[in-house]
C-alpha cells in the first residue's frame, strides 16, 4: 500500500473483509488490496497474516497491482517468475533461494520503470494518481542515470544559519541536505548582514559597508563558481530600512534585478526561485519591509523576467510570528530552521512533508 501510495486512501476506507485472522491494524490494507483483487487471502476465509511472504506471492501481489491478471491467464500466480522478467521486475526468470526485505525493495524499485498492463510505466502511474509529482520523477530520474544536482541557496544571515548553534548541521540548506539526500549537494551561499542595493544609492542605508554588498561577498563567489542545476534566491531582509519611498523601491528591484540576471546567465542555465523572506518583527519598518514592499517587489522580477516565485514569507508567516520574539526577531533557530528546508523541499523540489512541529515553551 505504501508503495502504490495508498496508505493514506486505506486508512480512510470502511472496508469488509470475508477473512477471519486479521488484526484490527491491517484491516484497511488488506481491505484495500481485497477490494482492489490485489490479494485474495489463502483461503476463502483466512488470509494468514503471521505467515513469511514467499518470492511469488511478492511478485504476484505487485503484478496483480500493475493491473496484470493470473485470474485472466497473464500469469500463474505460484510461477511468475518468467512473467516477472519479462515486464522488469527481476532478472532471473527463476525462483532466488531466498527472498528477504532487500529483495523486495529491489523488485519495489524496478518496478518503477516497468510498464503496467495498460502500458505506462508504475512510475507514471504514480504521478497520474498524484502520488508523487511530475518534477520530483525527473529529479530521481536524473539521479539514477549518475547526476548529481547542485542546489544553491543564495541570501543573507536566515540563509547563512546565523543564530544556530552549529551553521553546517542547522542551517536551511544543511537541513535541505539532509532531506533531499544522495544525488543532490546543497551549497550554502548566505551571508550575514548581506543587502541588494547598489553602492551609489542615495537610499542604501548600508553603502558603508561595501564589503556587505552580495556581490562583493565571498558567498557571490561561491554561488559563480558552484555550477548550479537549481538556485534558490532568498535575499532582501537587510534592504528593508532602505526602503523609504517610492524611489527607494525602484532602486532595490533594479538591483535586485541585475543580481537575478547574473544568476539566470550562468553557463549551467539553472532553474531560478526567488522566495519572499520570512518576515522579521524586530522594529515595524523592518517588519513591513519583509512582509509587505521588499516581498511586492520580488514579485515584479519575478513576472518580469518570467520565474516562479516561492511565498515563503506568507506560508511561513504564522509559523514563525511568535517564535521570532523567543530569539531576536529575526532569526530562526536549531529548532525551527528545518521549517525553512521543509518549505524549499515542498515547493521547489515537488514534495508534501508537514512542517516539523515547535516545541512548546515552558
Amino acid at each position: 500500500m505504501r508503495f502504490l501510495g495508498a496508505e493514506r486512501i486505506a486508512l480512510e476506507g470502511d472496508f469488509d473483509i470475508p477473512f477471519t485472522d486479521v488484526p484490527a491494524w491491517a484491516v484497511p490494507y488488506i481491505g484495500y488490496a481485497y477490494e482492489n483483487k490485489i490479494t485474495s487471502g489463502i483461503s476463502a476465509t483466512k488470509f494468514g497474516p503471521d505467515s513469511t511472504v514467499s518470492e511469488a506471492q511478492f511478485l504476484t501481489l505487485l503484478l496483480r497491482a500493475m493491473e496484470y491478471s493470473d485470474a485472466n491467464g497473464d500469469f500463474v500466480w505460484s510461477e511468475p517468475y518468467a512473467f516477472a522478467k519479462s515486464v522488469g521486475l527481476t532478472e532471473s526468470d527463476t525462483a532466488k533461494d531466498s527472498f528477504c526485505r532487500g529483495d523486495a525493495f529491489n523488485v519495489c524499485y524496478k518496478a518503477l520503470a516497468s510498464k503496467t498492463k495498460t502500458g505506462k510505466t508504475v512510475s507514471e502511474k504514480l504521478v497520474e494518481a498524484g502520488v508523487i509529482t511530475e518534477k520530483a520523477l525527473g529529479y530521481a530520474n536524473r539521479i539514477a542515470n549518475g547526476e548529481i544536482i547542485t542546489v544553491a541557496c543564495v541570501g543573507d544571515s536566515v540563509t547563512e544559519g546565523y543564530s544556530s548553534s552549529d551553521k553546517t548541521k542547522f542551517s536551511y540548506p544543511a537541513q535541505l541536505q539532509k532531506l533531499l539526500g544522495q544525488g543532490f549537494k546543497v551549497v550554502n551561499c548566505g551571508k550575514s548582514a548581506s543587502y541588494v542595493m547598489n553602492l551609489d544609492s542615495s537610499f542604501n542605508v548600508k553603502k558603508d559597508k561595501p564589503e556587505l554588498w552580495y556581490p562583493n561577498t565571498a558567498a557571490y563567489e561561491t554561488l559563480m563558481r558552484s555550477e548550479p542545476d537549481i538556485v534558490i534566491v532568498m535575499l532582501g531582509t537587510n534592504d528593508a530600512r532602505s526602503m523609504t519611498e517610492s524611489a527607494a523601491t525602484e532602486d532595490f528591484t533594479a538591483a535586485y534585478k541585475s543580481l537575478v540576471e547574473d544568476i539566470v546567465n550562468l553557463e549551467s542555465n539553472p532553474e531560478v526561485y526567488l522566495s519572499t523572506m520570512i518576515t522579521a518583527v524586530n522594529s515595524f519598518q523592518t517588519n513591513q519591509g519583509t512582509e509587505t514592499v521588499l516581498p511586492r517587489l520580488i514579485r515584479k522580477v519575478a513576472e518580469e523576467m518570467g520565474l516562479p516565485v516561492i511565498e515563503t514569507g506568507e506560508k511561513l508567516r504564522n509559523y514563525y510570528r511568535v517564535e521570532l520574539y523567543y530569539n531576536d526577531m529575526v532569526h530562526p533557530t536549531d529548532t525551527s530552521y528545518p521549517a525553512l528546508a521543509v518549505n524549499f523541499y515542498n515547493e521547489v523540489f515537488g514534495h508534501s512533508n508537514e512542517l516539523p512541529t515547535l516545541p512548546k515553551a515552558d
